[in-house]
């Protein structure tokens, strides 16, 4: 294995110029970023990264596309440059969300994993049939995928009752979609 291209540390590199941005004067984004309400996300080997990011104080939701953690420190850090293991998913206390594709996808046994010990925090997992490890990021404005991303953003960050419905109750959108199958916990 090589070395990682990428870190956790360059999402927490990326949240610190943002708060940085956000306080300094004339700045484009000066007083406009909630720099202590943050996601991170991360699709694969990105996923990883985004589970080792979210342990900052900063981050207040998770998104995990198509990856989950592993029991292996050194395979974590030799391909996503992240020492992050299932241990860390179980200590995190924030809204997570996981999307895989089918059990074609090389991620989905990760995902299942991490979604069953998850006990002290809400997760939702969907996964979508007839869909791999790509996931749907190739079709126009991501796809699938991407409305599930936009709709839990507009729900964590905004309380978007209609983006809520998407994961919330018994019947919530993804729950009644055909092509979706879903699993949650601490979630309505």
């Amino acid at each position: 294995l090589g070395r990682a291209e990428s870190t956790p540390g360059q999402l927490l590199q990326a949240l610190d110029w943002a708060a940085a941005a956000n306080r300094r004067v004339g700045s484009p984004w000066q007083g406009r970023i909630a720099d202590t309400r943050v996601a991170v996300m991360g699709q694969s080997c990105g996923g990883l990264q985004a589970i080792a990011a979210a342990a900052d104080p900063r981050v207040t939701t998770l998104g995990v596309w198509n990856s989950g953690a592993l029991d292996d420190e050194a395979l974590a850090q030799a391909i996503a440059g992240a020492r992050v293991t299932k241990a860390d998913v179980l200590k995190l206390r924030l809204p997570m969300l996981y999307v895989t594709g089918d059990p074609s996808d090389v991620a989905f046994k990760n995902t299942a994993d991490d979604v069953e010990r998850i006990g002290a925090a809400p997760v939702f997992w969907g996964w979508r049939e007839r869909t791999g490890h790509s996931g749907t990021y190739r079709e126009s404005g991501g796809g699938a995928f991407g409305t599930v991303a936009v709709d839990w953003l507009k729900w964590m960050f905004d309380g978007d009752a209609t983006a809520a419905k998407r994961f919330e109750g018994p019947d919530c959108g993804l729950c009644r979609s055909p092509e979706w199958h879903v699993r949650k916990k601490g979630i309505q």
